[in-house]
């Protein structure tokens, strides 16, 4: 059974723009513009896009050192960890969760841990929200 994406109302403008801009002359993108100073400019904005991303890159690790290093992402040490593998594998059938296919035998022990971890915590926030629902 095909079924055919209704298009929307801007996709043929869009397409149209694109189009345009692509078969258009550098001279004509530029119209009058100092080519040297757009392409500056554009490295500027680039560079500063960089350092935006490594900054939040850079806080995210903080912020995940802050978490392991408090225990919230530890798994005790008395799941095994065939329990661990078992309990991913379910929870890549359960439509309520997204895994990227990979094999559990080709992963470190600390990666099982962490993802099982970070399901565990998914799971009681789910729970905790259906339970507020309620």
């Amino acid at each position: 059974m095909n079924i055919t994406k209704k298009p929307e109302p801007f996709d043929h403008l869009a397409d149209a723009l694109e189009r345009e801009l692509l078969n258009m002359s550098d001279e004509d993108v530029l119209e009058g513009r100092n080519g040297d100073a757009a392409k500056a400019n554009g490295l500027r904005l680039l560079k500063a896009a960089k350092a935006t991303a490594g900054k939040q890159r850079l806080a995210a690790a903080k912020e995940a050192v802050a978490l392991a290093r408090s225990g919230v992402l530890s798994v005790p040490l008395e799941v095994k960890l065939d329990d661990i593998k078992a309990y991913i594998r379910n929870a890549s059938n359960d439509g309520r969760y997204t895994l990227a296919a990979r094999s559990l035998d080709e992963m470190t022990e600390s990666d099982l841990r962490r993802i099982y971890a970070q399901l565990k915590r998914l799971e009681s926030s789910l729970d905790s929200s259906e339970d507020d629902g309620q």
